[in-house]
């Protein structure tokens, strides 16, 4: 399947996903304003994309402030929270700076790995979110990979 988010970025997913609504973003995202997300509900596993306004202020920062900031702020909410990693990742030719984690849901005794990265497109940041139960994490991490190389921007 293919979408086009915010008129600017296309990828193509698995047919096993389905697009989130409003409600569904909410259970795991505090912000959903210019958030686009997928859940796969057999693999579990959610990948979203989200961007900020065009501003003054995004030619202040860089990605890597980006991931720290919206890290800062979920931590707070999630148990035995940790990064496992940090790098910089490939996106459609973009520099992206990405932070690998894990952690326990606070409402369940289930433990999920993620990572969050950022990247800048003219005078706005994306970031793409993933989220998977750790032990289905090395086949979901197949569908994730393939879905950031499918990733185009259109200029």
């Amino acid at each position: 399947m293919n979408a086009k988010i915010n008129n600017e970025v296309e990828l193509s997913f698995d047919s096993g996903f389905t697009e989130m609504a409003t409600d569904e973003l909410k259970k795991y995202f505090t912000n959903v304003k210019n958030r686009w997300g997928i859940f796969n509900k057999d693999n579990h596993v959610v990948i979203s994309l989200s961007w900020t306004n065009p501003g003054f202020v995004n030619y202040l920062t860089d990605a890597k402030a980006i991931v720290k900031g919206a890290l800062r702020c979920s931590k707070s909410n999630l148990i035995d929270f940790k990064i496992i990693s940090k790098q910089y990742v490939d996106v459609a030719s973009k520099k992206a700076y990405c932070e690998a984690f894990e952690y326990k849901a606070n409402d369940a005794d289930i433990v999920m790995c993620g990572e969050l990265m950022a990247f800048r497109q003219k005078n706005k940041f994306y970031a793409i979110h993933y989220l998977s139960r750790k032990e289905l994490n090395e086949g979901n991490r197949k569908l994730f990979d393939n879905i950031i190389k499918s990733i185009k921007i259109n200029p």
